[in-house]
């Protein structure tokens, strides 16, 4: 049997990948980071919809521009 007939037959809800999505915060938080990872970053996160993509402070106003319109979040970490 398989973990989800297993799932299924407990009553247990088997998320979809969109609520999977909508549950991952993305971070592109390395000292070496450069602004095409971020793009890059930001690009996966819009087309797969995750919640939001954690950068470090220096990235946020580039973030922030290039998901605009969109239901993604940035965040910084300090």
């Amino acid at each position: 049997m398989s973990r989800l007939t297993e799932a299924s037959a407990l009553g247990l809800e088997i998320p979809t990948l969109q609520q999977l999505a909508q549950a991952i915060d993305h971070a592109e938080l390395k000292p070496q980071t450069v602004p095409q990872q971020i793009v890059a970053a930001c690009r996966m996160a819009r087309s797969r919809c995750i919640t939001s993509v954690c950068v470090q402070s220096g990235f946020v106003a580039s973030a922030h521009e290039y998901l605009t319109g969109t239901k993604v979040d940035v965040c910084c970490a300090i």
